[in-house]
């Protein structure tokens, strides 16, 4: 089994430094890693520059985009450059997602007993425990879809199987790519991994295995008003266009409308932010936003 592992950064030095050195002190090493530089600045890419003359185990390659594509570009990019030089399957992380010494190994051994499946998906964690968000399930209410936290008492088991994952820390066989394709690299950041997750599961199940664990260094509450809830909203309405009937858009967009009359009230930064993200969305404005 060949392992290619894609990580993605832009501008977060340290953090990468992290991130890389955990590559290198696995128990089971990938045998290929690519890095892909979101157009960082000059430190960071100093910096990349000297890593990857470094021996740490496994083979080196860099993708050097000019400027900052988001994660999904980022992901994309990547994807295609794995595909190139060759996999079994293929490890999605980002530069803040630090791995236990022993994701490869375990990887490796859960997969040779359970072979039936092609998409896994290890336990997320940070200073604050497990991260639910990034491993969900499909709920319809009200006739309305949404992505819920799936149980703790899940985490318990030796696997247990959702609807969504994030790219931090995701394993993919080359044949659910060959089926699936890329992420949309013009989501820029937010709901490409959902987005993905929708296509994936129309063929294959995915696995969440909790034994096999990473800390995510992110802080889930700084986003919770930010320029980041511009692509969220845009990006949300593509998926539902994407994978859902007219009927469940046509709700989606009534609770839309319900929400914001609440924020006239409550919220006028998120009410603009929400509504500058849907008239893009029905432009067809994708990609980096000038305004946010």
């Amino acid at each position: 089994m060949e392992i290619c592992a894609v990580v993605v950064t832009y501008n977060r030095i340290d953090k990468l430094k992290k991130a890389l050195a955990c590559y290198a002190n696995q128990t089971k090493k990938v045998d290929k890693l690519v890095l892909v530089d979101n157009g960082s600045n000059s430190e960071t890419k100093k910096y990349i520059n000297e890593w990857i003359k470094i021996d740490d185990g496994y083979k080196k390659f860099l993708v050097s985009l000019e400027t900052n594509t988001g994660g999904s570009g980022g992901f994309f990019y990547g994807m295609k450059k794995a595909l190139e030089i060759g996999y079994d399957y293929i490890f999605l992380a980002d530069d803040d997602l630090y791995l236990e010494n022993d994701v490869f190994e375990k990887f490796v051994q859960f997969e040779k007993k359970h072979n039936e499946f092609k998409v896994f998906c290890l336990q997320e964690y940070n200073s604050e425990g497990i991260i639910f968000s990034h491993r969900a399930i499909l709920k319809k209410k009200s006739g309305i879809y949404s992505f819920q936290s799936v149980d703790v008492k899940n985490y318990d088991k030796e696997y247990f199987f959702v609807d969504l994952f994030s790219f931090a820390g995701a394993f993919i066989h080359h044949s659910v790519i060959d089926k699936c394709g890329y992420p949309k690299k013009e989501y820029f950041i937010w709901y490409d991994d959902a987005e993905y997750s929708l296509r994936i599961i129309k063929t294959e199940k995915i696995v969440c295995v909790p034994n096999i664990k990473a800390y995510h260094d992110v802080d889930e509450k700084s986003n919770e008003l930010s320029w980041k809830m511009y692509y969220g909203m845009r990006n949300l309405f593509d998926l539902y266009r994407t994978h859902f009937s007219k009927i469940v858009n046509h709700l989606f967009l009534l609770r839309f409308y319900i929400k914001n009359i609440i924020l006239f009230f409550t919220n006028k930064k998120l009410l603009r932010i929400r509504l500058d993200g849907y008239k893009d969305f029905k432009r067809g404005r994708f990609g980096i936003s000038e305004k946010y």
